[in-house]
């Protein structure tokens, strides 16, 4: 699976989760030939209209030199660099292998409240990490731990997730300064991570920690294997961050009052957080054994929500599907423009980028046509519910960016039958579109049927988890289950 596309002068850096769940790196050349964008229009004078290709809607395309060491190449021109690769490379990028996920939670000084991550002027106490193995690590930089603290921990750890049957196992690692425990941490553990995430990890944890280990002299570029950062967040480059709150409320039916990991944690889990009735700062410097296991349960717990709900996943395969780096899953136009792009590039089609973009400022679109309601009291309501009903309007009528023809008056019939006359399709609104199938309705339908067999599948093994608890509860023998795994073909799925 996709994660990065980095350009670092005329190197492509293309990273990728390989079926080990580990993320691999691919150093890709960018020829002289294929150091350009495409423009829609002539930058300057050395600017060559290009004979074969065209933009997306027919018209001229022009190619503009770049210098790769002072400028990038926009994400269509990288796409498409990454498309011609050959089929065995890509097949490795863009196979659906998910990646090892470590979820983190760090601890701070309050003083006066929670202080501002863009500031990060208090201390980070500790850093917690659960690993894809279920080891929950614990940095801590000053404050130090016994042996017998330690144990006590991992009983504590032990009994906390005993009804849900869980076992983490707990370790320590003491720094003498917060220095050596964030440097340790950026520098020798989150360039080995495929994936880092954790409960509102994008405004807090990392954003704090960012901010804290440049007032402490620390590069935050050491994170990241090749030393980039990239991103809103800052995010090193080549590793995953996702801040599962996020994915949560994004990838998930629930919907709640409040989205506090100890109310989330509690409904999905039956799990909460370690209670308390002192300060986090009382609770550090009068008992930081039951500190450093508050920690440990935070981080813990998050992946138990990740392994309950799997939001994240659902994230992550919406980005395979569109053949896009994973971290733009939550982007809702960059899977469908990256689908399209690819279906142009095969008719000799590119996405053209206007060298001077026109201002659009107070431009506004109209809306959905949502149908007045007529107050009072009525008999006989009913409710109807179409299944995916704007992509099937979509595929009907063949709307697509490049079937449209023209827009009638709206109230025009005897105009509108005239086209339908000629060949076209006319909407109620007074759009023409062609009725040659358009890329937009074919990804559509690729899509739906896809979705189509996805959710079969996903019936069928849901079907079979219920019988499985059933055979366990009737205390059915090895055989038996062994036999019902190999009917169904789960005997590679289930271990």
């Amino acid at each position: 699976m996709l994660l990065d596309i980095i350009q670092d002068g005329t190197n492509l850096q293309v990273s990728y989760w390989g079926d080990d769940h580990k993320t691999h790196i691919e150093i890709i050349k960018i020829p002289e030939s294929e150091q350009f964008i495409w423009l829609t229009s002539p930058k300057d004078k050395s600017d060559i209209k290009d004979k074969d290709i065209k933009n997306w809607d027919g018209k001229p395309v022009y190619k503009h030199k770049i210098n790769p060491f002072k400028e990038k190449l926009n994400r269509y021109r990288q796409y498409e660099i990454v498309d011609s690769l050959s089929d065995e490379l890509k097949e490795k990028i863009f196979s659906y292998n998910v990646p090892e996920i470590f979820f983190i939670d760090i601890e701070n000084l309050m003083q006066e409240g929670k202080p501002d991550p863009e500031k990060a002027d208090k201390p980070v106490t500790v850093i917690g990490v659960c690993c894809p193995n279920d080891t929950v690590m614990v940095l801590s930089g000053g404050h130090n731990l016994t042996k017998k603290e330690q144990t006590t921990i991992q009983e504590k750890i032990d009994d906390h997730f005993s009804q849900v049957e869980r076992k983490f196992k707990f370790i320590f690692r003491y720094f003498n300064t917060e220095y050596d425990m964030i440097y340790f941490f950026f520098k020798c553990l989150v360039p080995k991570m495929s994936m880092v995430s954790g409960w509102n990890v994008d405004d807090y944890d990392w954003r704090y920690m960012f901010n804290r280990s440049k007032l402490l002299g620390i590069d935050p570029a050491i994170a990241s294997p090749t030393h980039i950062l990239t991103g809103q967040v800052d995010r090193p480059a080549h590793v995953g961050l996702v801040d599962y709150l996020k994915a949560y409320k994004k990838w998930t039916w629930n919907s709640n009052e409040n989205y506090k990991l100890d109310t989330i944690g509690e409904k999905l889990c039956k799990i909460k957080k370690v209670q308390h009735m002192e300060s986090l700062d009382d609770m550090y410097n009068n008992n930081f054994e039951k500190y450093v296991y508050y920690n440990a349960i935070d981080c813990c717990l998050v992946k138990l929500i990740h392994e309950t709900c799997s939001a994240l996943t659902c994230g992550l395969t919406t980005a395979w599907l569109g053949h896009i780096k994973a971290m733009d899953c939550f982007g809702t136009t960059y899977s469908t423009e990256n689908l399209l792009r690819s279906a142009y590039l095969k008719e000799g089609k590119v996405l053209g980028v206007d060298p001077v973009p026109k201002k659009k400022e107070g431009e506004k679109y109209e809306g959905a046509f949502v149908k007045q309601p007529v107050p009072g009291l009525h008999k006989y309501c009913m409710c109807n519910d179409y299944s995916s009903l704007y992509p099937s309007l979509m595929r009907q009528f063949n709307i697509g960016p490049d079937t449209l023809v023209r827009m009638l008056p709206e109230n025009d019939e005897t105009l509108k039958q005239e086209w339908r006359d000629k060949g076209y399709i006319v909407c109620a609104s007074g759009a023409v579109y062609k009725k040659e199938d358009g890329n937009l309705k074919k990804i559509i339908t690729d899509l739906y049927f896809k979705r189509k067999a996805y959710k079969k599948t996903s019936f069928k093994y849901t079907q079979c988890m219920y019988d499985l608890k059933d055979m366990v509860k009737n205390n059915a023998s090895d055989e038996e289950i062994e036999d019902y795994l190999k009917k169904n073909e789960l005997d590679n799925v289930v271990r």
